[in-house]
C-alpha cells in the first residue's frame, strides 16, 4: 500500500510539472481602445510587439490576409483600415508590460512609426510622437484615453 502511495504521489508530481511546462505562457487583455480612420483613404497597421500582442477583435478577417490568428482574432496586423473603420484594440501584456512599434502606411507606401509603452505599469499604454517622419501625417494620440488614436487626414494633405 506505501509504495502504490508514493507511485501516485510520484505519478502525479510528474503530471503536474509535464502540464505546466508544456502549458503556452498567456497574456492577458490589459485594456480595450480603438482606432478611428476619419479619412477617405485606406492604411495599413502592423505591430512590431516585443512585450505583449494587440488583437484587431471586432475588424473582418479578410482585412487582416497575413496577420497570425490567436483565439480567433488577428493579432500584430498587418490589418487593412479601411475609410472610417472604428476598429477595437485589445492589448496584452507579457509580465504587466506592454512595448512595442506600431507602423501605419498609407496607399503611397509612406509608412510613420508609433512606438507605445506602458513603463510597466500592467495598464494601456501611452503612444509616443517621437518618430520626425511623423510631422507630415495628422493624428490624435491618447485621446479620448491611452492607446487610442485616430488618423486624421492622409499624409500630405496636413
Amino acid at each position: 500500500m506505501k509504495k502504490s502511495i508514493s507511485t501516485f504521489k510520484k505519478n502525479s508530481f510528474l503530471l503536474i510539472i509535464s502540464v505546466l511546462v508544456n502549458s503556452p505562457i498567456l497574456s492577458y487583455a490589459t485594456c480595450d481602445t480603438n482606432v478611428y480612420n476619419s479619412t477617405n483613404q485606406s492604411f495599413n497597421l502592423l505591430v512590431n510587439s516585443t512585450y505583449g500582442d494587440i488583437y484587431f477583435t471586432n475588424i473582418n478577417p479578410s482585412q487582416c490576409p497575413d496577420s497570425k490568428i490567436k483565439h480567433g482574432k488577428p493579432v500584430n496586423g498587418p490589418c487593412t483600415l479601411k475609410p472610417n473603420d472604428l476598429i477595437v484594440l485589445s492589448y496584452t501584456t507579457t509580465g504587466d508590460n506592454i512595448y512595442g512599434d506600431m507602423f501605419i502606411t498609407d496607399s503611397s507606401n509612406q509608412t510613420i512609426r508609433i512606438p507605445y509603452s506602458n513603463n510597466k505599469h500592467g495598464d494601456c499604454p501611452k503612444l509616443l510622437d517621437t518618430d520626425p517622419q511623423n510631422t507630415n501625417f495628422n493624428f490624435n494620440l491618447n485621446y479620448p484615453n491611452d492607446g487610442f488614436f485616430v488618423i486624421e487626414s492622409t499624409f500630405g494633405d496636413k
